[in-house]
C-alpha cells in the first residue's frame, strides 16, 4: 500500500470510497484565530494488496522532531466488485489533528506512513498580523 496522495486542509470527509476536502494546500495557520486542521487523501492499492490488512499512522513532529500528536489505525479492502482485473484500487483516508499547542515561527511535520512508505507534509504556525488579514496566497 502507498501513499498515492495526501494534504492538509479545513475540513474532510471520505464517504463511499469518495472524498470530499475543503481548503486543501494549507502550509500555515495563523495563531490566536479558532481552526481546525485535517490530514487527507489516498491510499493506493494494487489487486494483490487488497486483502491483508495495512497498518498506517500519522504523526505530528516539533522542528526538534518531538512527537506532539500521533494515531494510529488499519486498512483492509477485501474484494472489491466492480475493478477489472489487475485494476489498483484508490482508499480515501481522513483525520483530524487535534488541537495541539503551536510556536509561532515554528516549523512542523506531519508525517504519514504506511507499511513501507511515507510522506512528509509540513506546516509553519504563524503570530497574528495587526496590518490586516492574511494573504490568500499559500495556505491560511
Amino acid at each position: 500500500m502507498k501513499i498515492q496522495s495526501a494534504f492538509l486542509c479545513d475540513f474532510a470527509e471520505a464517504r463511499n470510497g469518495l472524498l470530499t476536502a475543503v481548503s486543501t494546500g494549507i502550509t500555515r495557520v495563523i495563531l490566536g484565530v479558532p481552526f481546525t486542521l485535517y490530514v487527507a487523501g489516498y491510499f493506493l492499492l494494487e489487486e494483490s494488496e487488497q486483502q491483508p490488512v495495512h497498518e498506517f499512522s500519522v504523526t505530528l513532529l516539533d522542528q526538534d522532531a518531538h512527537r506532539l500528536w500521533r494515531t494510529q489505525g488499519a486498512l483492509q479492502v477485501g474484494t472489491v466488485i466492480g475493478l477489472f482485473p489487475g485494476e489498483p484500487l484508490l482508499a480515501p483516508f481522513v483525520m483530524q489533528i487535534p488541537p495541539v499547542p503551536l510556536v509561532p515561527g515554528t516549523r512542523y511535520d506531519v508525517r504519514i506512513s504506511s507499511d513501507d512508505t511515507s510522506e512528509v507534509l509540513w506546516l509553519y504556525a504563524v503570530a497574528p498580523s495587526v496590518s490586516g488579514p492574511p494573504h490568500p496566497i499559500g495556505g491560511q
